[in-house]
């Protein structure tokens, strides 16, 4: 099954929300935002974020909402002790003012349950997102491989003769070897330029990468990696049937072919 790199998910619980955003990469890249009390949990965010989503530019914010709060005690007393110790020393006899007790507060900080619960919500959403782009793009990629595949068979149907170049190089040999020229070097001469014409290895070989593209695009867990190596190598042979050929509809072939491989190389770029 096909996955975009792309997709979105948010979750709340309890008094938390978690959002995620994905983009296509390379590699597995996370950006973690968390309050700073909750740091602590950053490392185990992390590894659920890897083991779901394992590749893409991941943006992932979680805070508190209307966070619990309830008063600092300790703090408070050490406080207040030191006033009145101030106003002891000092011989005042003002009473001790509420205003500055009002800073001795700590929220309520949820427990790593409640997090991971909140985490695990908005990753399967994200996660779902990014299924729901993978089908869109499985059915847009779909649509260039028969492109392909009818360019490919085009092009084999036009692929010069191995029999027909045999002949024509007998021909040439004889005639040449009449003239007294040095048969290994005419040998030598005319491989190079009957090979130069044909283009069957090359289509060969980009058929079975085409067949495997198809296996790993049918797979349960296609690699975005692999797909852009075997479109990289399609790419190669396209360009060097391109060189060879000497028929012009060939030729006209292989530039349809190249833009239908840009194209899904454009697309696999957002494969996981």
């Amino acid at each position: 099954m096909i996955q975009s790199m792309t997709g979105y998910g948010e979750s709340t619980l309890y008094n938390i929300h978690c959002e995620i955003k994905t983009l296509n990469h390379r590699f597995f890249d996370a950006s973690v935002s968390l309050p700073s009390a909750l740091s602590s949990y950053e490392f185990k965010i992390r590894t659920l974020l890897s083991a779901s989503i394992k590749r893409g530019v991941v943006y992932f914010k979680l805070f508190i909402e209307d966070a619990e709060i309830e008063p600092d005690i300790k703090r408070a007393k050490l406080y207040y002790k030191f006033v009145s110790e101030l106003k002891q020393k000092l011989g005042l006899k003002s009473d001790v003012p509420i205003e500055p007790f009002l800073e001795f507060k700590k929220e309520k900080i949820p427990g790593w349950r409640e997090v991971k619960e909140v985490v695990i919500a908005a990753i399967n959403k994200a996660v779902e997102s990014r299924i729901e782009e993978g089908k869109k793009l499985k059915t847009d990629i779909e649509l260039h491989i028969k492109n392909i595949k009818n360019l490919i068979k085009s092009i084999l149907e036009k692929a010069p003769d191995q029999k027909k170049i045999e002949s024509e190089f007998k021909t040439k040999l004889s005639s040449f070897t009449k003239n007294n020229l040095d048969e290994q070097k005419v040998k030598e001469e005319l491989t190079f330029l009957l090979l130069r014409e044909n283009f069957n290895e090359e289509v060969v070989r980009l058929d079975a990468h085409f067949r495997k593209f198809k296996e790993i695009i049918k797979s349960k867990e296609p690699s975005g990696k692999h797909l852009a190596f075997l479109l990289q190598e399609m790419q190669r042979e396209a360009n060097t049937i391109s060189a060879k050929a000497k028929n012009a509809e060939v030729s006209q072939l292989t530039v349809e072919l190249k833009r239908e491989l840009e194209i899904l190389r454009e697309q696999v770029e957002n494969v996981r």
